[in-house]
């Protein structure tokens, strides 16, 4: 489960050697002085969520209005054209990359998905290079894309064919 910070507030409090302090924030200032009077130190307080927050009621995903959307097929054949656009006009200097090669083809992270039989977020990671992609998606990936599996490879970030991940 992603963990999600949602910033409080700024305020300033009193410098001070409290433990309590200390714990809250690392940019507390020292101690004054003996009869020195205090300063102030920034504090940014976060707190963490266990879970997203609610979504307002009646809302609907847009992946889910567009999904809807493109069971008609002239609709999904302009999102198609429109995203065949957005590559060459956006991403033409990332050419070769997954999202590149993805949108060339017209499709969305939820198409090629259901192209190769994975989820949208799986997708999504693999583009980003954070997902640790075995050989059979691979496989699937060059399938559906038309290409060939070492196009796959060089279009996903630090991934290399021997399987180790590069640094950037």
């Amino acid at each position: 489960m992603t963990k999600q910070a949602l910033l409080e507030n700024e305020f300033s409090l009193p410098a001070t050697d409290s433990p309590e302090l200390t714990r809250i924030s690392s940019t507390a200032s020292p101690a004054p002085a003996s009869g020195e009077r205090g300063r102030l130190a920034s504090v940014l307080v976060l707190r963490f969520l266990e879970d997203d927050p609610p979504l307002p009621a009646g809302f609907t995903p847009v992946d889910k209005i567009v999904a809807e959307l493109e069971q008609d097929p002239a609709f999904r054949s302009r999102m198609e054209e429109g995203r065949r656009w957005v590559a060459e006009t956006f991403y033409s200097h990332e050419r070769g990359s997954l999202k590149s090669l993805r949108l060339a083809k017209g499709w969305s992270q939820s198409r090629l998905a259901e192209e190769i039989g994975t989820s949208q977020p799986h997708i999504a990671r693999i583009e980003s290079g954070s997902e640790d992609i075995r050989l059979s998606t691979l496989r699937r990936l060059a399938a559906s894309l038309d290409i060939r599996v070492a196009q796959v490879v060089d279009a996903i970030p630090n991934v290399t064919l021997d399987g180790r991940t590069e640094k950037q």
